[in-house]
Order: structure tokens, then sequence, then C-alpha cells
């Protein structure tokens, strides 16, 4: 009895470590594959795209494949994922190969949707899409699979401009040729059951607070809406102002708090609905953002500022602390948007964040010249991977107690997309002039008229001339049902 308790402890051991999928709870339809993309992302690295507060949550498009290769030439400036189980139809070695422009990563599980990932290939560049062997890293080592068992795979690709693909092959033990390679198929494959995608920021939805108004969802499966009764200096969420201090040389944002325009005149400003700027380049500025963070979950938050020259962060429970007392994070030199770790500072420590309460954050930006970007990045307990994202508008509410002034009558953008010739009024507001119509007929210097209306002027001349909108019957018997133009230059013509 007791060799037979053995043997089997032995057995199962042995099944375990030769990839036997120990959780199969997410296996999901047998041949297809979800294909999420996640769009208007700049940028060659994985990370710009996981860098995105969409991102794995919030695709923009989502379709099922059949196969393990992606629509050729789709779009650019985006990312996309493949995740799910493969199948192993036999038992013996597998290599695995990638192609696929521009970077891409693929990382294999020999246990289920939860267990650990091991990267097995990737590409720092790109492949045509059967170029096969550019560089070695595209190509894994040989994996011991069990003919029957799952296997958890996770496939990530971005795009930047150009020609955009990305496939999945392999080598099974069966090909003769170890240089063959095969296009993993439906045949094998198994979609992800567990896989949730939220609902894109902005959508509507119901929080189920009476005290709140227009609800909507913040893009990570949580629904909030703007208090009925107003916070002090809290306004819509959404966005931010940004103000810029033109015409300071210098790299140190000590020179910017002691220039004479800061901080009650800025030279201009911009609306940005996510922490990370700027739209508009420029050289020898500086930067202020202040705004109110809204955590939608209680737990641990950590900050993270990337930039060029000098990003500061800082972060309390009003607006009337001093800088000293409520830094957080900083770069004191270059870094790329994505470079998380050049320096110690850029990152805080863990800090508890009570949910639905409103946080004052400043952010102070110099640059000389350059990339002249900022961003600021968190890591949430919400967050189904542990990553750096950049701080969406659907968690930050506008600071509204500004004491800046952008002088009368400088341009600007009220984020209304029917508002056209915006600036700054006597108060110091953005407004801008409605239009009178969807196409904001207004804006283009002239006055819209009927739709198929006869405006009574008829003449050759092309402001002037004018022809049936839908065909009808011409005046002319012989001319029949047509389109028609009718000149009066003295006498009819038809």
């Amino acid at each position: 009895m007791r060799k037979t308790i053995i043997f089997s402890i032995f057995l199962l051991a042995t099944i375990y470590l030769r990839g036997q999928s120990p959780d199969t709870t997410c296996l999901g339809e047998a041949g297809t594959i979800q294909w999420r993309v996640y769009s208007d992302i700049r940028g060659l690295k994985i990370s710009d795209m996981t860098a995105a507060s969409s991102y794995p949550q919030s695709p923009d498009i989502i379709k099922h494949l059949n196969v393990l290769e992606t629509p050729k030439n789709y779009y650019k400036y985006f990312g996309a994922v493949m995740e799910g189980f493969i199948q192993a139809p036999e038992t013996g070695y597998y290599t695995f190969n990638l192609t696929a422009d521009d970077y891409a990563l693929l990382k294999f599980s020999l246990g289920g949707a939860g267990s650990p990932l091991d990267t097995i290939a990737f590409i720092d560049g790109y492949t045509q899409s059967d170029q096969h062997n550019k560089y070695a890293s595209q190509t894994s080592d040989s994996l011991y699979l069990e003919s029957g068992h799952f296997y958890y795979f996770w496939f990530i690709y971005k795009e930047h401009l150009g020609y955009d693909h990305g496939t999945i092959y392999w080598n099974r033990p069966s090909m003769p040729d170890t240089a063959e390679w095969e296009v993993i198929h439906g045949d094998f494959l198994f979609d992800n059951a567990c896989i949730e995608n939220c609902p894109p920021a902005g959508t509507p939805c119901d929080d189920g607070d009476p005290s709140t108004t227009n609800d909507k969802a913040d893009g990570h499966c949580h629904c909030y809406g703007t208090p009925i009764e107003p916070s002090p200096c809290a306004g819509a969420f959404g966005q931010v102002n940004a103000l810029y201090f033109d015409s300071i040389y210098s790299r140190k944002i000590k020179d910017l708090l002691i220039s004479e325009s800061f901080p009650a005149q800025p030279s201009r400003s911009e609306t940005l609905h996510e922490l990370k700027g700027p739209l508009e380049r420029n050289d020898n500025y500086g930067t202020r953002i202040r705004a109110w963070l809204y955590p939608p979950e209680s737990g641990f938050y950590q900050f993270n500022v990337t930039g060029d020259y000098q990003v500061f962060l800082y972060l309390g429970y009003s607006d009337t602390l001093s800088y000293d007392n409520m830094e957080i994070a900083r770069v004191d030199a270059h870094t790329y948007e994505t470079d998380f770790d050049d320096e110690e500072s850029q990152t805080s420590d863990s800090i508890w964040l009570i949910q639905g309460r409103l946080y004052y954050l400043e952010v102070l930006h110099q640059d000389n010249w350059g990339s002249e970007d900022f961003a600021v990045h968190w890591k949430t307990p919400f967050q189904k991977e542990r990553i750096w994202q950049v701080i969406d508008g659907s968690f930050l509410r506008e600071y509204t107690c500004l004491t800046a002034c952008i002088p009368e009558g400088t341009a600007c953008d009220d984020s209304n997309t029917q508002t056209f010739d915006d600036h700054y009024n006597d108060q110091c507001i953005c407004v801008g002039t409605p239009c009178i119509d969807e196409d904001c007929s207004n804006a283009r210097d002239y006055e819209p008229v009927a739709s198929c209306g006869d405006q009574g002027s008829h003449s050759t001349h092309p402001a002037d001339s004018w022809s049936s909108c839908l065909p009808r019957q011409s005046p002319n018997p012989l001319r029949g049902l047509s389109h028609w133009i009718e000149y009066d230059l003295g006498e009819i013509y038809l």
C-alpha cells in the first residue's frame, strides 16, 4: 500500500512538472482567440503601449481570430494583444517563432492563466511577415509539451508607422525539418474566458449614488458621477488645465518659480485629458498643472514622473501646503517617457489613498530645448498588472480656483467641438463662438441654405448657379426624368 501511495505521488509530480495544466478554469471557446487593439498610442516600445491608461481593460477594437496571425497593414500608432490556450497535438519538443512589426513579445506558461509566464521570444525592431531569422531572439528554445495538455500564452506587439503585422509560428515534433515553420491555427487554440473588458472611459453608467450626476465609466470597470453639491475649487471630471510660461531660458524649476510671470501671468494654456503633455511643442518654457485626484478604490498607490528636463510632482490633502511638504517624486534630468527607473527620485513611496476622497495634485515642469515632454504615471490596487500607466483624466477633476490669468483675446481650446474662435475673455475664461449647426457653417463665412431648396439665383456665376437636388421631369419634355440646370439669359435654354 505504501509503495502504491509513493508511486502515485511520483506520477502526479511528474505530470505537473511535464506541463499538465493544473488550472483550466479560464479555458474558453475552441478555435478562436481575441485580438484586442489599443489605438492612438505613439512610440515603438512595448512599454509605450502598456503605459496607456486604456491598457489592458479597455481595448478600442476586439476581433476574434481563428489563427495566430493578425490582419496586415491594419492601421498605425496602435498596440495589440492575443492571449489564450494552446493544446499540444502531440508529445515532444516544440519551438516557437515570431514575426512582427514593430516590437513584439511572446510569453508562455506550462500552467493555466494564473500561472507565471516566461518570455520565450521577442523582437526589438521589425521583421517581414515571413522573415524568421532576422533576430536570434525571435525563436524560442525547445519546449517539451504533452499531447492533449493546455498551455497558456500571451502575445503583444506595438506598431508605430508603416506595414504592421504579428504572427506566431511553431515547429512541431512531427515536422521533419527543424527550420520549417507553421502558423498556429484554430485546431489548437482556445480563448481565455476570464478576460474582463471594461466599458471605455466616458461611457454613461449608474454609480448608484443619488448625490451625484452625469455618471460615467472610468475605463477600469468603475462608475462614478460628479457630486451635485460642488467641492471647493473642484470642477468637471476628465480634464486638467496646463498653464505654460514662455521665455524662461533654463532647465531648472527654480528659475520657473522666480520668474516674474509665475504664477499669475502664463503665456498660454492647454486642456489635457491625461497627465501627459504638452500637446503643442515648444522650447524654453515652464509648466504648471493643478488638479484634484480621485482614487476609485482604497489602497496603496505609487507614482512615477518622467520628462525633459525637470519634473516635480506634489500630492497632498489640500491646496494650501508648501512645496516642501508635498513633494513625492521628481526628475532632475532628462528621461524618456517610459524610462521609469533612470533616477531613484522618480518613484514615490507607496501611499495609502481613500476611495472617493479628493487629493490635491500639482505638476511643475521646466524645459530648455529637446523633447520637452512630461508625464505622470501610477501603479494602483485595481490594476490587473502592476505596471506604470499614465494617470487618465477619468481620475482627475479640474482645479477651478485659478489665480492666473492669460491676457484677454489669447487663443485657447475650450474642449467644445461645437464652438470656434476660442479665446480668453476678460474673466480669464476660455470661450468660443457657438456653431449654428453640426457642420459649424458659420465658422466658414457662409450662411447655410435649406437642403434641396430653390434659392432664386439663376445664373452662370458659380455662387448663384443651381441644379435640381433630386432627378425630376425636365421642362423640356424630350429630356425626361433627370437632373437639370436652368439658365435665365433673356430666354430659357434647356
